[in-house]
């Protein structure tokens, strides 16, 4: 799985990738998801928005899963970081449009540590980033 942060002005702040082997995409999502707002936290950012390609995580975060579904300590997790002290909102964006995030996901499966920090952009993501500018910066000024 991967990730990036962001400032409000769209700025790189911090990305990661983290190999996870296998697991369903909806839950792979869901820890991508909590670790930005882990993340997040660790950095001191108070208000948020995140992206996600993913209909059914934003569903399971949003709505009540149930104490007996199979991802409810994920879902929880996330719920406990949304409804703290932050100002949180989740957002489905298409997957053409988190290009680097996806591309760090795809990337991860073949990294040889259990999770990478990347303080600056990766390379290889770099023309990925501009293109997902567009998204960025119009959805930052709705926030």
């Amino acid at each position: 799985m991967g990730g990036l942060v962001r400032d409000i002005a769209v700025r790189w702040r911090i990305g990661f990738q983290r190999r996870l082997g296998f697991h369903p995409p909806t839950q792979a999502e869901l820890m991508a998801l909590l670790t930005g707002l882990q993340m997040c936290k660790q950095q001191g950012f108070s208000k948020i928005m995140v992206f996600t390609d993913s209909i059914e995580a934003i569903r399971l975060v949003e709505t009540e899963g149930g104490a007996n579904h199979f991802l409810h300590t994920e879902i929880t997790e996330i719920r406990e970081h949304i409804y703290s002290d932050w100002d949180i909102s989740i957002k489905y964006a298409r997957r053409s449009a988190l290009q680097c995030a996806d591309m760090m996901a795809k990337k991860a499966q073949v990294i040889h540590e259990e999770m990478i920090y990347w303080q600056r952009p990766p390379r290889e993501c770099l023309s990925q980033l501009q293109d997902d500018m567009a998204l960025a910066t119009i959805s930052a000024s709705n926030f």
